[in-house]
Formats: C-alpha cells, structure tokens, sequence
C-alpha cells in the first residue's frame, strides 16, 4: 500500500501558471482588463483550447501552446476575475507565481481575484 501511495505521489505533476509582473502591475492589470500569464510546458495545449469556451462570457483568452503564453481580455462582468481561478484550475493549473512568490490557485484568487 505504501508503495502505491509514493508512486500515486510522485505521478502528480505540478502544474504552473507563472506571472511575469510585479503585484501592483497585476492588480493594474487586472483592472484594465486584460493580463498576461505563462502556463507550464507541460499544460495540454488541447485541454486548454477546449476550456476556452466555457468561460467566453467571461474573458475571451488567446493561448500560444508553444510558449504556454495565454492573455485574458475580461469582459465588464463583475464576476470575470473571480472565474479566472476556475479556469486555471479546469486547465490543470496547481500553483500561481507572483514575483517569484508561489502560491495555491485559492490563495491567488484570494489575494488577487476578490
């Protein structure tokens, strides 16, 4: 059984949603409505086209699969920053980067997204 957990353990891939500004450019950013973020090389460029279109009342999203450079154009909807942590999380993103700073998808949401 504790062979089974390690394996379990070590199969899980951390998966990386990297912010290349500093915290008070993104909250600017984020009020302007649009931001700029890095996906690990190892998000499914598939899956996260196909998520796309789930939050398009949202944000709209332009995603290059080769460098995992996705920009959000959020829409005036209030609840457009608060969705982006659902959609990191359906792209398979564990951790947020901020100036070096790595942190959960909630506490980002709850540093940033409220």
């Amino acid at each position: 059984m504790f062979v089974g957990f390690a394996t379990f353990n070590f199969a899980q891939e951390i998966n990386q949603a990297k912010f290349d500004m500093t915290s008070a450019n993104l909250v600017k950013s984020l009020e302007a409505g649009e931001v700029t973020f890095f996906f690990s090389k190892s998000i499914d460029g598939a899956g996260v086209k196909n998520n796309i279109q789930y939050y398009t009342n949202y944000f709209s999203v332009n995603f290059d699969p080769m460098s995992g450079k996705t920009v959000l154009k959020l829409t005036k909807d209030d609840m457009a920053k608060m969705v982006i942590s659902r959609f990191l999380m359906s792209c398979g993103i564990n951790e947020v980067i901020v100036e070096g700073k790595t942190m959960t998808v909630q506490d980002f949401m709850a540093e940033y997204l409220r």
